[in-house]
């Protein structure tokens, strides 16, 4: 196993070779805390699922229009738990899962200026599974696209860190 070399070295804690600490760590502390019992593990796959829906319907909600009611927006989460890819990656503990949930913590974030969660995630994201590299950046964009035009500058070079600490940190 890489991770018993010496020396220590945080990137041997790979899963098939996917850079995957972040989820991992969250992943782990569950399953350390639930040790052998498989239904008490899966209850925290399911709390997970429950998170990210979560996060969706803030998402949703923070880029509405001033028109959208709030069943529109509820509807619109309900869409995304029962598709079948996320509905399918909510059964169990799935890299996929963490780069959806990552993903989109970070963005909503990013959108409410939210500079060290959005960090926090996207470190959290990079440590999850390598597509991350082609998802922060466009993250990043999208967000800094949603800014007033005279002040997109100034957001970007604020939020520079989002991008550089976790390419730093890889």
């Amino acid at each position: 196993l890489a991770a018993n070399q010496a020396p220590f070295d945080l990137l041997n804690y790979t899963v098939d070779g996917h850079l995957s600490q972040g989820f991992m760590l969250l992943m782990s502390a569950a399953y350390g805390a639930y040790s052998t019992n498989y239904y008490l593990f899966n209850l925290w796959v399911t709390a997970w699922a429950l998170i990210n829906i979560s996060i969706f319907r803030r998402l949703a909600t923070h880029l509405a229009n001033r028109e959208q009611s709030p069943l529109e927006t509820t509807l619109l989460a309900a869409l995304f738990a029962l598709h079948p890819t996320v509905f399918a990656n909510s059964l169990g503990a799935n890299f996929d899962f963490g780069v959806v949930t990552f993903s989109m913590a970070a963005l909503l974030s990013l959108l409410q200026n939210k500079r060290s969660l959005a960090i926090a995630f996207a470190l959290l994201l990079t440590f999850t599974k390598e597509t991350s590299f082609a998802i922060l950046p466009i993250l990043f964009a999208f967000s800094a696209l949603r800014q007033p035009a005279g002040l997109r500058r100034a957001w970007v070079r604020t939020n520079l860190p989002v991008l550089i600490l976790p390419a730093i940190a890889v």
